[in-house]
C-alpha cells in the first residue's frame, strides 16, 4: 500500500493515497517508524500525485510479506482498523485482492486515489463505492471481463483506469453522472453500442485503444468530450454524423485501424481553432482538405494513397495552413517506404487492386517497429510542424 496524508498522533495515517500493488505494501507519511525498514525521503518537484498537500521530508515504510516483522497489526495501526475491515487489507497481505463487493471500498474516508493494478480482480459488485470518495481509481492489469449495472454509481468518482483486463462488456449503467475520464485501453471490447457513455455528459476524455472495435457509434451524446482515442482497433465504418455536434473536441486518434474514408466535413463546429485527428496507418487513398473546415494537425503517414490524389492533397495541406507531426513529416520525406499507390485517375474510392494494397500493408507494418520517431506518442503542441 502506498499512503500519502498525514500522520495523526504520529501513528494514525488520514490516507488520501492508498496502493495495492501485487505483493508489494508501502506506507508513506512525515514520521519515521521505529523498528522497520524505512527510506527517507527530500521533496522533490512535482514527487507524486497531491504532493502540494503533503507535509516533507517524507518516510516510505516497505511492508512485504517476506518481512517477518510484517502483520496484520502493523497495517491496521497504519491504515485504521475501520479500512482494514471493509476491504480485509490484513488478509490479503499475503496474497491478491480478487473481489470488489458492495460498499466495500472505505466507505466514509477522506480518500481521493485508490490504485489496485496488478492484483487478481475478476468481478466488481453493484455500487461498491457507494459513498465512497474516492476521485480517481486504477483498476489496470487484473482479470475483468464486466463491468456490471450500477458497478460506479452513488459515488464521486470521476477518474476510472481499466487499461490490460479482459474487458468485453460493459452495461449501459455502470457509471456515475460525475464521471469525466474513461480509459479502456488493452482490452476486448468490440462495441459501444451498448451506451455505456450515454448520459455521461460530463465525459471529457475516453480511450479506447487497442480493443477490438469495428465501428462507432453511440458517442453523440459526449457534448463535453475534449479528447477520444480509438486507436489501433478495426475499425472500417464510422457514424460520421455523431460527430457534428461534439464542439468541445479537440484530439480525436484512429490511428492503425481499416478507414478507407473520412470526410473532414462533419468537423465545422470545432471550437478550437487547431484540432487534432490522427489518420496513421489506415486505408485512405484520398481525403478532401478544402472541405470548408478550419486548418487541422494530420498525421497521415502509413495510407495507400492514390498517387494522383496525393499530389492535391499536398498542395491543399500547405496553401491552406494545415499542420502536422515532425514524425510525420520526417517519414513522408525518408522515402525508405512507399507513400502511394499508382491507381490511375484519383478518385476518392477503395484500393481496387488488393493484391497490392496488402503488398503495401506488409512493407508497412514490417517497418513500423523502426520508424525512427516516435509517429504515435510525439503528438502534443510542440512536435507541430507545417507541411513544408
Amino acid at each position: 500500500m502506498v499512503c500519502h496524508g498525514k500522520f495523526i498522533n504520529n501513528n494514525v495515517c488520514s490516507v488520501l493515497e492508498l496502493v495495492i500493488q501485487g505483493d508489494l505494501r508501502v506506507i508513506m507519511g512525515p514520521t519515521e517508524v521505529k523498528g522497520q525498514p524505512t527510506i527517507h525521503l527530500e521533496r522533490k518537484a512535482g514527487y507524486g500525485r497531491g504532493s502540494s498537500t503533503l507535509d516533507w521530508p517524507m518516510w516510505v515504510v516497505i511492508l512485504r510479506p517476506s518481512n517477518a516483522r510484517v502483520s496484520s497489526t502493523v497495517v491496521e495501526d497504519y491504515i485504521e482498523e475501520s479500512v482494514s475491515n471493509k476491504i480485509d487489507i490484513a488478509k490479503k497481505i499475503h496474497g491478491e485482492v480478487s473481489r470488489i463487493e458492495e460498499k466495500s471500498i472505505f466507505v466514509g474516508r477522506k480518500l481521493s486515489y485508490l490504485t489496485l493494478i496488478n492484483n487478481n480482480i475478476e468481478s466488481i459488485e453493484s455500487f461498491a463505492f457507494k459513498d465512497s470518495t474516492i476521485k480517481n481509481l486504477d483498476l489496470s492489469r487484473n482479470c475483468l471481463e464486466v463491468i456490471p449495472e450500477n458497478a460506479f454509481q452513488d459515488c464521486e468518482i470521476t477518474k476510472i483506469t481499466i487499461r490490460n483486463n479482459k474487458l468485453s462488456l460493459i452495461h449501459e449503467k455502470a457509471f456515475n453522472k460525475h464521471v469525466e475520464v474513461l480509459h479502456f485501453d488493452y482490452n476486448n471490447i468490440e462495441n459501444i453500442q451498448s451506451g455505456f457513455v450515454s448520459g455521461l455528459s460530463r465525459l471529457k476524455e475516453l480511450t479506447l485503444s487497442h480493443n477490438k472495435l469495428a465501428h462507432i457509434s453511440g458517442i453523440m451524446s459526449l457534448e463535453n468530450v475534449n479528447k477520444l482515442d480509438f486507436s489501433f482497433n478495426c475499425i472500417n465504418f464510422i457514424e460520421m454524423e455523431e460527430f457534428e455536434e461534439l464542439k468541445e473536441l479537440t484530439h480525436l486518434d484512429l490511428s492503425g485501424n481499416k478507414l478507407e474514408q473520412f470526410p473532414l466535413r462533419y468537423f465545422k463546429k470545432i471550437k478550437a481553432e487547431r484540432m487534432t485527428i490522427l489518420l496513421s496507418y489506415n486505408l485512405l487513398t484520398n481525403i478532401k482538405i478544402r472541405d470548408n473546415v478550419k486548418p487541422m494537425t494530420l498525421t497521415l503517414y502509413g495510407n495507400p494513397w492514390n498517387c494522383k490524389c496525393w499530389q492535391n492533397v499536398a498542395t491543399h495541406l500547405i496553401e491552406d495552413k494545415f499542420t502536422t507531426t515532425k514524425c510525420d513529416l520526417e517519414l513522408f520525406k525518408a522515402g525508405h517506404v512507399p507513400v502511394c499507390i499508382d491507381q490511375g485517375e484519383c478518385r476518392s474510392e477503395p484500393v481496387q487492386d488488393r493484391s497490392t494494397l496488402r503488398r503495401f500493408v506488409k512493407i508497412l507494418r514490417e517497418q513500423m517497429g523502426q520508424l525512427g520517431c516516435d509517429l504515435f506518442g510525439q503528438v502534443g503542441a510542440k512536435y507541430v510542424v507545417s507541411f513544408i
